[in-house]
């Protein structure tokens, strides 16, 4: 899992804030589920907390690629959106929530990073996590 991959190879304080794992919390992925699961139609199977972990944990690694100019759209927010859309069948409403429950999560998550460019070795990091995915 590419938070994994970055978390594990962060060191010092100003890359021990690009830690995906500071950013995805229990409470969040919670939150991110139930208010999927208010709006969604009466007769939809309900958001799992995997499903919602996986939009968080995707969030959260698409600020992270944002912040280090990477393109987070095509490797990260367009693979997990055509994972909903055919392996789960999701209508276009869900669809739409999700890409606003995601882009919600990113930008606070990237207003939440440090000020300044994105370090070298996080830039990397990201980069070798993200084509390890694909």
């Amino acid at each position: 899992m590419v938070a994994t991959a970055i978390a594990a190879t962060n060191a010092g304080a100003q890359t021990g804030a690009y830690d995906p794992n500071l950013y995805i919390t229990d409470s969040d992925i919670r939150t991110l589920q139930r208010n999927i699961n208010t709006v969604i139609e009466p007769h939809q199977a309900p958001v799992s907390i995997a499903e919602a972990r996986r939009i968080v944990i995707s969030s959260v690694l698409s600020a992270l690629a944002e912040k280090c100019n990477l393109s987070w759209d095509t490797q990260i927010y367009l693979p997990m959106m055509t994972y909903f859309r055919h392996s789960k069948k999701y209508d276009r409403r869900l669809m739409t929530l999700l890409g606003m429950m995601h882009g919600v999560k990113q930008g606070y998550t990237l207003a939440e990073l440090p000020a300044g460019p994105c370090p070298p070795q996080i830039r990397d990091q990201i980069s070798r996590a993200m084509s390890k995915q694909n």
